[in-house]
């Protein structure tokens, strides 16, 4: 119940400490019937959407040990990660993840979740967003080397 609550009034940093700990807590019981893997998901879409609100964790390990625990998710979590480099403007890191996450998911569901979201529409539309530019200024400034992939 804490943890919705920080989310709500935007202090997400301390919404993300807080439900590592619960995470990492063995006895942990959510009051709301969450699991650890619902809490996972959260957790991991906490990060990857707000890697500049959130400081105080580090994103990638706890990511990583996500991919490690929960292999029924792999491919939502390879794309998490990738798109917390792209929205901290990190995008050859992005680029990394994503190929690091072709080469090692297992199945066909994975792949085809992780290809779709490195097509490179989809990372347009994603730096876009995240920079505040309209698709023919963010190709603009990609031409002119202001922005590289």
């Amino acid at each position: 119940i804490l943890i919705d609550y920080l989310i709500s009034v935007e202090h997400l940093d301390e919404a993300a400490v807080l439900l590592t700990k619960c995470l990492n807590d063995e006895d942990f019981q959510s009051k709301k019937g969450k699991s650890k893997h619902q809490m996972w998901i959260q957790l991991c879409q906490l990060l990857s959407e707000n890697p500049t609100k959130i400081t105080s964790i580090k994103v990638e390990p706890i990511i990583r040990q996500g991919l490690l625990r929960f292999t029924d998710m792999t491919g939502k979590l390879w794309i998490s990660l990738a798109e917390y480099y792209t929205r901290k403007l990190q995008f050859d890191k992005a680029r990394d993840i994503y190929e690091e996450a072709v080469k090692t998911v297992m199945t066909v569901r994975d792949f085809g979740q992780v290809n779709e979201n490195m097509e490179p529409e989809g990372l347009v539309c994603l730096c876009c967003s995240e920079l505040s530019l309209s698709r023919e200024d963010f190709i603009a400034c990609f031409s002119f080397g202001i922005y590289t992939i």
